[in-house]
């Protein structure tokens, strides 16, 4: 399973899902959280947290017609304790937490390891 974090237009969060950009998300997406709990909006973006197949190109990202910036990419076996970072975990990330904050991933899917 691979886990992206990506940043998306903040506005992504008003449509319905009968809305070309969301029903375009949920094709690529099986599951995600849009946005993040407990992550704020910055510079008009919000957080989208995802997990997809092993076998997922990037390339599908650019079929939604959408800006998104990658901040992370996670690889994991489901069995394990560790992951694989494949695209470490951006500094810009920290501007989408609290005031206060420290670096770290303020959401987890169930059963996946801990990043901080």
């Amino acid at each position: 399973m691979i886990r992206l974090i990506l940043s998306l237009p903040e506005n992504i969060a008003q449509t319905t899902q009968e809305d070309q950009p969301v029903s375009a998300i949920q094709t690529i997406f099986s599951n995600y959280i849009l946005p993040m709990p407990n992550t704020i909006a910055y510079n008009n973006t919000i957080i989208l947290d995802a997990i997809v197949q092993d076998d997922f190109n990037t390339n599908a990202l650019d079929t939604l017609n959408i800006a998104y910036t990658i901040l992370a990419k996670y690889k994991w076996n489901g069995i394990s304790t560790e992951m694989t970072t494949i695209i470490p975990l951006s500094q810009d990330f920290i501007n989408y937490l609290p005031q206060d904050s420290t670096l770290n991933i303020p959401n987890n899917w169930a059963g996946w390891p801990e990043e901080v």
